[in-house]
């Protein structure tokens, strides 16, 4: 057999790359961590934040905190959605910012379901599907 063998996901230095953190390359769900002496639990079907943000749940809400500068673009987006499309995105609260920090947060609605990331990785993001 010559090539790779057909799989939903390929980890190799050309494809998901073995030496990153996979989970959050593919959505793979995260344990309970340890970070500062502390157990952080979990949040059922959540996957791994990027290293430049940090994602919290508080109560129904989702926050979203990095430095302004890599979430200007996604605040933008979230205070300009389109209304024809509106109902497919989660809500927006409100946006914070600390000018001093340079941090910003986008605090939004919690969606409960299926995550994107776990719809994409179990390839059920079809033509047929969204049509």
């Amino acid at each position: 057999f010559f090539g790779k063998p057909y799989a939903d996901v390929y980890i190799d230095d050309s494809a998901i790359h073995a030496l990153i953190d996979t989970t959050k390359e593919i959505g793979w769900l995260l344990d309970d961590t340890i970070e500062n002496g502390q157990i952080k639990k979990a949040i059922k079907g959540f996957i791994s934040p990027r290293h430049f943000q940090t994602i919290e749940q508080l109560d129904n809400l989702i926050i979203k905190s990095s430095s302004t500068d890599y979430l200007k673009g996604e605040i933008y987006f979230y205070e300009n959605i389109p209304s024809s499309i509106s109902d497919l995105f989660p809500k927006l609260n409100r946006i914070e910012t600390n000018e001093d920090a340079e941090i910003s947060s986008i605090i939004m609605e919690r969606i409960y379901g299926v995550t994107f990331s776990h719809l994409f990785t179990n390839l059920c993001l079809t033509d047929g599907r969204l049509i």
